[in-house]
């Protein structure tokens, strides 16, 4: 296929055949791309697939273990299913206040940088944000963010002949369930899970104070896309072998041998370490240093390798008051373990403080946090 070049994008001239599946079930959400993308040949249009889905569920990430990910107790006393994908990334709650985005593409027809391909697939949905006065901007390596918080999330993967990229409009996001649906060490973590997102994450509703028409959103996306790939836009319909080869992901997906590969979870301890993603800058970690006698708990959130907030609990040697005043002191710190314990060992030294670690331990601990996300 012939090829033309805009700025760094490679696009293919046929044109692109976009579907819009309307109102979708939870399973035939995800498996509309799984499908297109391994029944792809070189015959196959470059496709654009718009979906909404009707009911919630929550979105596993190709190596995640559920035992780890998932509040299974919950999930059931809520109705709430959960399925795995073949794409990478994090534990998602996907409901009725979304609108799905996917690309699935020819490899020679997208940049073949990761990171190109991402800006190149989110350019035509900020455009879209900003066509309703929403100030939205890229934020590498795959977020789209307005005001530092995010409104966009993305994925991709190399599935069968396919490059597929995969993305969403927020309309309204359900903070709460989320927050009641992930697997956490324990209450507080929760609460500051459901914290973090409130301040990091937003959406159309966040955003206007109202929700835009779907209609609207949809048309004004297919006219960005067109311009932002500078090529034809044809609606189109999937074909009787493709929904056959969707039918089939819909069932593979569904088979609980699929979305338990490493076994079903059972009752599982609390972990002494945990880590979560917010967005691209921001992460809520997690760690119990016990011995005999005491656990103490250290809650950190962290923004561009920096302290935003930290959390302690447990037996610590200072008072409530003293406690409190040391993590506030610790706030915007940099996450480097050499700053971190001479910090520490000023602030103790002022304060004549005595506490349960000496300053290097922690640092140490702190900044160990840090390597979760490794």
């Amino acid at each position: 296929m012939q090829e033309k070049r805009r700025g760094k994008h490679v696009v293919g001239r046929k044109p692109i055949r976009l579907i819009d599946a309307g109102e979708v079930s939870a399973l035939r959400s995800q498996a509309i791309y799984h499908a297109l993308a391994y029944a792809k040949c070189s015959e196959t249009p470059d496709t654009v697939v718009l979906c909404e889905p009707v009911e919630p569920y929550l979105c596993l990430g190709f190596f995640q273990p559920p035992s780890r990910e998932v509040d299974w107790k919950r999930c059931k006393e809520e109705g709430i299913p959960v399925i795995r994908r073949e794409t990478g990334g994090g534990t998602v709650l996907i409901d009725e206040g979304q609108m799905f985005v996917q690309w699935i593409f020819h490899p020679a027809n997208l940049p073949a940088r990761t990171d190109e391909r991402f800006r190149l697939f989110c350019d035509s949905l900020i455009q879209t944000y900003r066509s309703f006065g929403i100030k939205a901007a890229f934020h590498p390596p795959n977020d789209v963010q307005v005001g530092g918080r995010k409104i966009v999330g993305t994925g991709a993967a190399a599935l069968g002949e396919a490059q597929v990229v995969t993305g969403n409009f927020i309309f309204d996001f359900d903070f709460e369930r989320m927050a009641r649906l992930l697997k956490t060490p324990d209450e507080w973590f929760r609460r500051l899970y459901l914290e973090g997102m409130k301040r990091y994450m937003s959406s159309f509703l966040g955003e206007l104070g109202y929700l835009p028409e779907r209609a609207e959103v949809k048309k004004c996306y297919e006219e960005q896309v067109a311009d932002c790939l500078q090529c034809p836009i044809q609606k189109g319909a999937f074909d009787e072998s493709e929904l056959e080869k969707i039918a089939q992901w819909e069932q593979r997906l569904a088979d609980p041998a699929w979305v338990f590969e490493e076994g079903e979870p059972g009752e599982v301890k609390a972990p002494q370490e945990r880590i979560v993603k917010i967005q691209a800058d921001v992460f809520l970690a997690y760690k119990c240093l016990s011995d005999h006698e005491n656990d103490l708990k250290i809650y950190l959130q962290m923004k561009q390798e920096r302290i935003d907030q930290l959390h302690i609990r447990g037996t610590t040697g200072m008072t409530e008051t003293r406690c409190r005043a040391f993590e506030n002191f610790l706030r915007g710190i940099e996450l480097k373990e050499d700053v971190l314990g001479e910090l520490i060992a000023d602030y103790f030294a002022l304060h004549k403080l005595q506490t349960c670690m000496t300053p290097e331990q922690w640092a140490k601990n702190i900044v160990q946090l840090k390597m979760l996300k490794k």
